[in-house]
C-alpha cells in the first residue's frame, strides 16, 4: 500500500480532476468565442513546453485595482491548475512552467481553481529569485475563468502576425 498522495491511485484521481478542469477552461473560452489551441494541438505542432490555452489573438484584461485604478493587461495564454496556489507551489511553477510560457507566448493567466494566497504574485515579483521575478512578471493568477470582476476585451487583429509585418517594413 502506497497510501497518500503519492500512490497511484491518487495520481489517477489528479489526473482526472486535471482533465476535468481543463475541459472546463476549454468550454468558457469557447462560450466567450475566443479562437484558442488546445495543449494537444500545440503538441501536433511539436511544441515541447505548452499551456493548456494557447489564445489565437491576445485577451485584454481590464480591472480596477484596490485605490480604484483601472490596470490592463495581455494574456497570450492560460494554463488551468487544479489546485490551491500558495507561495511554494508558485514558485515552482514560475520556474517550470510560466518562466517558458512567458518566453514563447508573452504574458499569461494562470487558473488555480481551488484558489490562491492573496499576493502571492507581487510577492514573487518583487521578492523571488531572478527567474522568478521575471516569471510572475508574466503571469496573473486567478481562481476562476474569467476572472471575477475583470472585463475581458477580444482584439480582432491578430497583434503578432501585425507586429511581423511592421518589423518587416
Amino acid at each position: 500500500d502506497h497510501g497518500g498522495h503519492g500512490s497511484p491511485g491518487a495520481d489517477v484521481a489528479r489526473r482526472a480532476v486535471g482533465l476535468a478542469h481543463e475541459a472546463l477552461l476549454y468550454e468558457r473560452l469557447r462560450l466567450l468565442g475566443v479562437a484558442f489551441e488546445t495543449e494537444d494541438d500545440l503538441r501536433l505542432r511539436e511544441e515541447e513546453k505548452t499551456p493548456d490555452a494557447k489564445l489565437a489573438t491576445p485577451l485584454l484584461l481590464r480591472w480596477r485595482d484596490s485605490r480604484g485604478r483601472t490596470v490592463e493587461r495581455f494574456v497570450h495564454w492560460v494554463d488551468s491548475k487544479a489546485s490551491f496556489c500558495d507561495h511554494d507551489s508558485f514558485q515552482s511553477a514560475c520556474i517550470t512552467q510560466f518562466d517558458t510560457y512567458a518566453r514563447r507566448f508573452g504574458p499569461g493567466l494562470a487558473v488555480h481553481w481551488f484558489g490562491y494566497v492573496s499576493g502571492v504574485v507581487e510577492h514573487h515579483a518583487a521578492a523571488g529569485e531572478h527567474d522568478t521575478r521575471r516569471a510572475a512578471s508574466s503571469v496573473l493568477v486567478s481562481d476562476d475563468f474569467p476572472p471575477k470582476g475583470v472585463e475581458l476585451v477580444q482584439l480582432e487583429v491578430d497583434v503578432q502576425a501585425h507586429m511581423r509585418q511592421c518589423s518587416k517594413t
